[in-house]
């Protein structure tokens, strides 16, 4: 049963993102779907390299649950939440947004695979994003850190698709392979 733990919590976070809104106006609701979502994350990685269950599937399934919280997150921070960010932070977000769904269509067409990399500029704004977006609501500062980090992880990602032939999705970044 340990060994499709992971699986089960990427599915899990692939589920509940989507949930999320439906529960904007209902802060309490969304924070603990948000917290799960993020804390199964970390679990579902952790859980599979501790007890070398890793697989293809599950990357996959990994990968697919990212993407899915990203989108969500990004089209909640533009259509729902009352965020007071500047147009230019929302020109940003939207480009991100439009950038990660270019991403996904080049890996598909290039390397006919439905992925996201789990680079480390990636990690670091999934971890970014997870941190700083509750902190939004208490200062207006907090948000560049949900704006810069996703946009250059997803450039990032871009180039990486560009330049390479072989698709890899745990490589770490531009300049490190795995």
């Amino acid at each position: 049963m340990l060994i499709y733990l992971p699986n089960v919590l990427s599915t899990l976070r692939l589920l509940l993102a989507p949930t999320m809104f439906f529960v904007t106006n209902q802060p309490l609701a969304l924070l603990g779907i948000y917290l799960l979502i993020g804390i199964s994350d970390i679990m579902d990685g952790w859980l599979a390299r501790h007890y070398q269950v890793e697989s293809k599937l599950g990357a996959k399934l990994d990968s697919y649950a990212d993407f899915v919280f990203w989108i969500t997150i990004l089209l909640l921070i533009l259509t729902r939440l009352d965020l007071e960010f500047p147009l230019i932070s929302k020109l940003f977000i939207s480009l991100t947004l439009i950038i990660r769904l270019v991403n996904l269509v080049l890996t598909k067409l290039k390397f006919n695979n439905w992925a996201m990399m789990h680079t480390i500029a990636n990690k670091m704004a999934g971890f970014s994003l997870f941190i700083f977006l509750p902190l939004v609501f208490f200062t207006k500062n907090a948000h560049w850190f949900i704006v810069i980090l996703p946009m250059i992880s997803a450039l990032e990602e871009t180039v990486i698709l560009a330049t390479t032939d072989r698709y890899d999705i745990n490589q770490k970044s531009l300049l490190k392979k795995r």
